[in-house]
């Protein structure tokens, strides 16, 4: 069971060990967005929390307190078709993963930055912040990368029902890199703040989660393409 239990986060999250819940959503949401399905990505969202739920049950520690494969194949089963309905089992799924983020923060496209690489050039790519709440929120972006990027407005305010482009570049390269498919990740984070903060009052304060407030940690990947690396037209 629990292989079982590994096999299932694997398939959901792309990871063996369960990453930041909210990369998880964010990610499937994104593909829920360009799949252009009708179901609710409500829908979606609660399928997905339940099958990492159910992964997560599989992993108990104590062996007895996993649960049968009759059981997990009942659950699954009824993960088709109990979108609305409320009971017991649904709440103790979706408690084992009590994901933070929901659709009240920034919504962050894409979350892979496609570099389109040519040697000793500047390459720039666009990360689009959206706000479609009601209440201001500020954000920053850290490069956690040995390449030397550079973005443009690290820092800012986003307000109500508005929205912005940061760009980012990577300077010019005379060798391409070693790993193609990683170069490196952006950490975004973002919260909440009063009306009339202005970007310079922004302070890493803002962002630690031990405050208290609630704070939204996204990772934006950087790959490059590999038919313009490899001259392919």
């Amino acid at each position: 069971m629990y292989s079982l239990g590994v096999i299932i986060i694997e398939l959901v999250t792309g990871y063996k060990d369960i990453p930041d819940n909210n990369n998880v959503l964010r990610r499937w949401r994104h593909r829920w967005n360009k799949s252009l399905k009708e179901t609710p990505w409500s829908y979606q969202k609660l399928q997905i929390t339940k099958c990492i739920g159910i992964g997560l049950h599989c992993q108990e520690s104590d062996p007895y307190r996993r649960p049968f494969i009759r059981d997990v194949i009942h659950d699954i089963d009824r993960n088709e078709g109990t979108f609305g309905q409320n009971n017991n089992a649904d709440e103790f799924y979706v408690d084992q993963v009590r994901p933070c983020w929901d659709d009240d923060m920034l919504d962050i496209e894409p979350l892979k930055l496609h570099f389109q690489f040519e040697l000793n050039k500047k390459i720039s790519c666009l990360l689009h912040l959206a706000n479609g709440t009601t209440t201001t929120i500020a954000f920053a972006i850290q490069s956690v990368s040995p390449m030397p990027y550079c973005i443009q407005q690290n820092k800012g305010i986003v307000l109500p029902l508005s929205s912005c482009a940061i760009v980012i570049t990577l300077q010019p390269q005379s060798n391409p890199p070693k790993d193609m498919q990683h170069l490196g990740e952006f950490v975004v984070r973002s919260a909440k703040v009063i009306d009339g903060v202005t970007p310079e009052e922004i302070t890493s304060d803002m962002f630690n989660k031990v405050s208290g407030e609630v704070v939204d940690e996204v990772n934006v990947d950087a790959i490059f393409d590999m038919p313009l690396l490899l001259g392919e037209t």
